[in-house]
């Protein structure tokens, strides 16, 4: 199994904070972001993690690489200086298919922070044998409309995945985290032959569920996806902030 940590955008909500520098490089509990995250990746026996850049900030990734000393993290830079030149993630994963061929694939969003442990979603990965993807209950039916909801069945397999929502109906919402099985993660060759929308994953998993079983776990303890200066925020009272 490969991961692949999604860190090509270039969070303009979070301006001016990230207007030189990348959000997953954000500090946070005497880290960055991309570090809590590798840490949870890192829980797992993964072959390698691709993480996704821009070209933009590809010399920031390199220096924190540099300082890091990681052994198996390697970086696929996308020729984006700014937001309108960005591929958009399903279209930046798309560039990863030969690479991933014969593999299964994690995929996380460069802005997720959660203290669940990866290892318990792997554990019901492997139990239903098909993709799996982290949901999260916010208790919020208005907050959701920011995300995706999910509806599944008893047996916890997708029954309804809506892209920011305008009436919802559940308040679990979909997480930047996702298990693939190959054979599903290269029908996102498919899904860009037909679809417009090549950006939020989740487009990917609404097309997807209608055609092979997808399932979901839900992420015990924190979650957050830090997609806006308030999160952030959030994140940094939670986790703690050390500049230095």
């Amino acid at each position: 199994m490969k991961a692949v940590i999604l860190a090509g955008g270039f969070a303009t909500r979070l301006y001016p904070l990230t207007l030189n520098i990348p959000k997953p490089l954000l500090k946070l509990n005497g880290k960055v972001i991309l570090d809590m995250i590798i840490e949870k990746v890192n829980e797992l026996d993964v072959d390698e993690i691709i993480l996704t850049v821009n070209r933009k900030f590809y010399e920031h990734f390199i220096e924190w690489l540099n300082e890091r000393k990681y052994k198996n993290i390697f970086l696929k830079v996308e020729e984006a200086t700014k937001e309108e030149e960005k591929p958009g993630a399903i279209k930046a994963l798309s560039f990863l298919l030969n690479d991933l061929k014969n593999n299964d694939v994690i995929v996380i969003a460069g802005d997720n922070l959660f203290t669940d442990s990866l290892k318990s979603i792997y554990k019901y990965y492997l139990s239903v044998d098909s993709t799996t993807i982290a949901i999260y209950d916010i208790n919020d039916l208005n907050l959701v409309k920011k995300y995706s909801t999910i509806i599944s069945d008893k047996k916890s397999r997708i029954i309804s995945f809506e892209e920011k929502p305008k009436n919802p109906k559940t308040t679990k919402v979909g997480t930047g985290i996702y298990f693939f099985k190959n054979e599903h993660f290269q029908m996102i060759r498919d899904y860009i032959a037909t679809n417009k929308n090549k950006d939020s994953p989740g487009n990917f998993i609404a097309w997807l569920v209608e055609r092979v079983p997808v399932y979901a776990y839900e992420l015990k303890g924190v979650w957050l996806d830090i997609g806006s200066y308030e999160t952030y925020m959030k994140a940094r009272e939670i986790f703690g902030f050390n500049k230095h």
